[in-house]
């Protein structure tokens, strides 16, 4: 057998973006801002938080406005550890050369780089050998 190649998604994956998101909702949302009849923002859960389900809960230009801050620096450092993923990637690694994507946006993926570092990820992960713009690239 060749070289296992395994490609991890940052969000959900590595990062429980779903937490930060459904936080940074209850702090800066109200219901009034909820567009989904009989939904409230307390109910939103973060399996829900991907943008193709939570643009109908919330609108486009507050999905916008949630992930310009849960994307930034700051926070994507507030971002916890998805329970059980330190020990997930540590096997992968074992087994195969592990590379992290993301659909983020150019200028937020330095961003997860830095998170990955800052949270011990990178000695797990396969990317001295490319260039630092593909390191985390977005798949279409």
């Amino acid at each position: 057998m060749g070289n296992l190649i395994i490609l991890l998604d940052a969000d959900d994956v590595l990062l429980d973006t779903g937490s930060t998101k459904t936080k940074w909702m209850q702090e800066n949302l109200t219901d009034a801002d909820v567009i989904a009849p009989g939904r409230t923002i307390k109910d939103i859960q973060p399996y829900e938080c991907n943008r193709s389900v939570l643009e109908k809960i919330i609108g486009h230009d507050n999905y916008e406005r949630m992930t310009s801050y849960v994307y930034s620096q700051q926070g994507t450092d507030l971002t916890p550890v998805y329970k059980g993923a330190f020990e997930g990637i540590r096997e992968l690694a074992k087994i195969g050369e592990v590379h992290v994507i993301s659909a983020r946006k150019p200028k937020d993926v330095v961003n997860t780089r830095n998170w990955l570092r800052n949270n011990d990820f990178m000695n797990f992960l396969t990317i001295a050998r490319f260039p630092q713009q593909k390191i985390l690239n977005t798949l279409m």
